[in-house]
């Protein structure tokens, strides 16, 4: 059987490390390598071509779906699996439009992350019906309101997320007060809320950081897996 050559890229040395001795147990699978910024990763992934990345869904310097993307545009044939401690919706829909092949929870044991890195490795699609099906609902509830914003109506979206008020948004953004006041109305006319309080419980209600669809840089728990 050929050897799966495995890339682990994550922001954290603890989640790396734990990973590296874990699959470094496994027969037929081979840790070539540890990353964790999204250049660091593509730069390793072009000249090591590892059959398949498991990959955080938060690097150094983005988000694991950037990688995602750039293996697409070098026409890389790694698998991404996305492993994250965060098993939150907009990071789900994220890496499935991403591209990543699968999207696993941190809390998996050692068994279904290998099982996994062999599916990744045979080409294997691997989201479960019920992570689908959270997909789809994500799209629906959040993602096509998100997708209906202007570039403008985004950045006065992110800065009432803030706390800014109307006079600090036009003073940012060089409007005037009453072009504001348009903004802030057709963003929650779009996002289907009332008050700019209610604009603010929708953002934290889905873990948005709006200014790029992502939920905000948290430290996450980390487990350590076991047999």
């Amino acid at each position: 059987m050929e050897t799966i050559t495995v890339l682990l890229a994550d922001d954290y040395l603890a989640v790396r490390g734990g990973l590296r001795v874990a699959l470094g147990q496994v027969s037929g699978l081979t840790v070539i390598g540890e990353t964790c910024t999204i250049r660091e990763t593509l730069d390793h992934v072009t000249r090591e071509r590892p059959t398949v990345a498991v990959v955080g869904v938060l690097l150094s310097d983005g988000s694991g779906a950037e990688v995602c993307r750039g293996i697409d545009r070098a026409r890389a044939q790694t698998a991404v699996l996305m492993l994250t401690a965060f098993d939150w919706d907009v990071y789900l829909a994220e890496a499935w439009s991403a591209g990543a092949v699968g999207f696993i929870p941190m809390r998996v044991d050692l068994r279904g992350l290998v099982e996994a890195i062999r599916g990744a490795a045979a080409g294997a699609r691997l989201y479960a019906p019920e992570q689908m099906r959270r997909i789809q609902d994500w799209h629906v509830a959040v993602g096509t309101r998100l997708a209906a914003l202007t570039p403008r109506e985004r950045e006065v979206l992110t800065l009432v997320s803030a706390g800014k008020s109307n006079r600090e948004i036009a003073e940012l953004c060089v409007l005037t007060q009453n072009t504001v006041e348009k903004h802030v109305s057709a963003v929650l006319r779009k996002l289907g809320v009332c008050s700019r309080q209610s604009l603010v419980v929708f953002v934290m209600d889905h873990h948005l950081q709006v200014s790029e669809c992502r939920m905000p840089r948290l430290q996450p728990g980390i487990s350590f897996l076991s047999g």
